[in-house]
C-alpha cells in the first residue's frame, strides 16, 4: 500500500524481488489521480488497486476503486479487500494526496482480512 506522494517520490514498484512468489496486488491511495501514469504502479505487469475519489474506467491490470475520502478510509478499503479475499502489507505514510480525510491509523505491518467481519 503507498499513498500518492511517497509513489511520486519514490516511484516505487511493489513487487517480490530476490525472492520466489506471487506479488502482492498494489493498492494506491490517489484521492485527485493527480499520479502520471508513466509510474511504475500503472505499467500493468502487476494487478494494482487505486483508491480514490474520482471515477476512471479500468486498465489493464489497474482498477479503480471510488471511496468517500471524507470518511474514514481504511474501513471502505477493507471492505473492497475483503470481497476480493486480499490481504494488505501496509506501510506507515498517511498521504493519500487529500487534505480532508481523516488520517489513516498505524495497524501494523499486516491487516489480515479474516479478522475484518463483512456488513
Amino acid at each position: 500500500m503507498v499513498g500518492r506522494r511517497t509513489a511520486l517520490l519514490d516511484n516505487p514498484s511493489l513487487t517480490v524481488r530476490n525472492w520466489y512468489g506471487r506479488n502482492p496486488v498494489r493498492i494506491v491511495l490517489d484521492c485527485a489521480l493527480s499520479l502520471p501514469h508513466s509510474l511504475r504502479l500503472f505499467d500493468g505487469e502487476v494487478s494494482t488497486i487505486v483508491f480514490t475519489a474520482e471515477k476512471h474506467p479500468d486498465k489493464k491490470n489497474v482498477t479503480y476503486r471510488t471511496i468517500d475520502f471524507t470518511q474514514d478510509i481504511l474501513p471502505q478499503i477493507m471492505e473492497v479487500l475483503y470481497q476480493q479475499k486480499n490481504t494488505v502489507p501496509t506501510g506507515r505514510g498517511r498521504e493519500s494526496g487529500c487534505s480532508n480525510h481523516s488520517s489513516m491509523p498505524n495497524y501494523g505491518t499486516k491487516y489480515i482480512l479474516r479478522n475484518v467481519r463483512a456488513s
